[in-house]
């Protein structure tokens, strides 16, 4: 046989080859198929069905894949929208229980927010247990129930993640998992083999069918970072502008590797499409920052009163997310006193308030960020914290205050709010010894005064601070005014500050502050004493305050004090001539024993354009 005839036969050969490979192939499948047909009408042992389907752009109901996802689905409980098509998504971040027993405010705020908010889930953020002393089962799963029994009782599925301080003792993630699954409606799964404990996801089905439409994804952000990664990443060269600390753990590598290969499995197994997602971890990304930072130009909602600690490393994991393009959201606790939204980059990232009174916390942002997913469209994801305390409805149509608008404690008396510093209300506080009332003749030239004072020294910042906010008798804008101006008389045993501070407070839907104590830099201020025409020209110390601490004593001054308004900012955000200004923050810290149970008088509290006319 001639060559060419040699490789004809060859060719002839290898066509007869594909086609019996082909013919088998095909077999396969149709064997395949009959098989996943069965399937989708059987459930696996924890009664999730393996099989669910999708939507097609046309609308066209389509089966999910046979996909081989293996337990990646599995949940005790099977989710699904309700029958008005939504899913409502309550977060408790901060819990910081411990084996004490529960505050009776921590208890009725709970029961308050579920009946009002309704949650088909509730998320816990992390930092849940912080007790060091609790070493087993039995100690944890007491501590647990003082927030879990509740939710339980109302048949509500749950689910968590841990913080930094969940196992600082020697009861370790792993004995708590055990107990955290032990409970009946704790849909929270031990997961994968990857770092940290409970990295894992939770699927929510369409409300009258199979079809998997969401996705609740767990992630274990660590606690503290190893010897071996501080001696690795240290200096740290980032450019992150937050709360900068090496010490704080972050979303490792294999975490990262397993998120995008299981969205890539899910997207696979729900025929091509992509999974919408939210995810919830403790420690907040850097992105979180360089969210707020620009949040001018985004859309965002809410306050940062917290630094935002995160890592200072950035493993990658935003990015990862923002390639994959199915998680909408992401929910973080650990700073308490952070309540924002800002929707960067297509994906909203959320701090839900402190629910703990625990730990630190400010009673204006105790509550719990919410979610709502709706099945008609789960990529748009809608959140809002509800509060436990209701802030009214934000006022938009005041008109502004005039110059020389005064607000003194000769009328009708206010209500005076008052707290430990940033608002908390903890036992370590000593809020019950604060007073803020008014005293007939220690005002100016004899009239009313509000005077303030507390009954203890406590030789610690926590212990000596206060705040006292009231409401003005109007709401205004600050138009044209630029100045502060209050009377105070310290004159009684020449009294003086630790620190003090003055602002404002706004109510532009959350109550807002606007203090120089957010300033965190040197800025003039003016002191005119009674019985004196000049004005002296005075500074606050670094942080923004004055007194003592901050070498600007003000021992046994009696007279005046003129603020300028473009010194007093919230968080980094400026107060400006449209701002809605609704009442007044005092804020000081005792400098001695000797302050104790001495009031501080306060009356006249002024805005003016120019100081020097008053």
């Amino acid at each position: 046989m001639k060559l060419y005839q040699k490789i004809v036969a060859l060719i002839l050969a290898l066509m007869m080859l594909v086609a019996v490979v082909g013919c088998a192939k095909d077999n396969a499948t149709a064997s395949t198929d009959e098989t996943s047909s069965a399937t989708d009408t059987s459930s696996q042992q924890d009664g999730t069905s393996s099989q669910g389907g999708s939507t097609s752009q046309d609308g066209t109901k389509q089966e999910n894949s046979s996909v081989d996802i293996g337990d990646t689905l599995d949940s005790k409980i099977k989710l699904r929208f309700n029958s008005n098509g939504e899913f409502k998504v309550m977060v408790l971040a901060d819990l910081h229980l411990n084996s004490s027993g529960l505050p009776e405010y921590m208890g009725e705020s709970l029961e308050t927010l579920i009946q009002r908010e309704k949650p088909d889930l509730i998320i816990f953020t992390g930092d849940n247990v912080a007790d060091k002393s609790i070493k087993t089962d039995a100690a944890f799963k007491n501590t647990l129930r003082q927030v879990v029994d509740y939710i339980e009782e109302q048949q509500i599925p749950w689910m968590h993640v841990y913080g930094n301080h969940d196992s600082e003792g020697s009861y370790s993630r792993e004995s708590q998992q055990a107990v955290y699954e032990s409970f009946e409606y704790c849909i929270s799964k031990t997961g994968e083999d990857l770092t940290g404990v409970g990295n894992y996801v939770i699927p929510l089905y369409a409300s009258a069918s199979d079809e998997l439409k969401f996705a609740f994804w767990g992630i274990d952000s660590g606690a503290y970072m190893s010897s071996d990664d501080k001696a690795a990443l240290n200096p740290v060269t980032s450019t992150f502008g937050g709360y900068s600390d090496i010490k704080y753990d972050y979303i490792h590598e294999d975490q990262i590797e397993w998120y995008i290969d299981t969205s890539r499995r899910l997207e696979e197994y729900n025929n091509g499409q992509k999974v919408p997602g939210l995810m919830a971890f403790h420690i907040p990304l850097q992105e979180t920052w360089t969210a707020w930072e620009n949040r001018e130009g985004l859309e965002y909602t809410g306050e940062k009163r917290d630094p935002i600690c995160s890592s200072s490393y950035n493993s990658g994991l935003f990015g990862a997310i923002r390639m994959r393009g199915d998680i909408k959201a992401i929910v973080n606790g650990h700073d308490h006193i952070n309540d924002f939204m800002v929707n960067y980059g297509g994906v909203k990232l959320c701090y839900s308030p402190s629910f703990s009174t625990n730990t630190y916390n400010n009673e204006d942002m105790h509550g719990s960020r919410v979610f709502v997913i709706s099945e008609a469209d789960p990529s748009n994801v809608k959140t809002y914290v509800a509060y436990v305390e209701d802030r009214g409805e934000p006022i938009t149509n005041a008109q502004p205050f005039a110059d020389g608008y005064t607000f003194d404690f000769d009328g009708a008396a206010p209500t005076f709010k008052v707290t430990g510093l940033n608002g908390n209300t903890g036992s370590n506080c000593y809020v019950s010894e604060i007073k803020a009332e008014i005293i007939s003749g220690a005002g100016l030239n004899g009239t009313n005064a509000l005077g303030v004072t507390r009954n203890g020294f406590h030789s610690n910042n926590t212990g000596d601070n206060l705040e006292v906010r009231w409401n003005l008798d109007m709401a205004g804008t600050i138009g044209e005014n630029q100045y502060l101006m209050v009377w105070i008389d310290l004159s009684a045993n020449s009294l003086d500050f630790r620190k003090s501070a003055f602002g404002l407070i706004s109510n532009n839907a959350s109550s807002s502050r606007y203090t120089t104590d957010d300033n965190d830099t040197p800025s003039e201020f003016y002191y005119k004493a009674d019985g004196t025409d000049a004005w002296i020209k005075m500074s606050t110390g670094k942080d923004g305050c004055f007194g003592a601490g901050d070498g600007c004593s003000v021992a046994g001054f009696k007279g005046w004090f003129a603020f300028p308004l473009k010194y007093m900012i919230n968080g980094s955000l400026a107060i400006n001539s449209n701002t809605v200004i609704t009442g007044v923050y005092f804020y000081m810290c005792l400098s001695s024993a000797d302050m104790a149970g001495k009031y501080v008088y306060i009356d006249n509290v002024t805005l003016v354009k120019d100081y020097t006319q008053y």
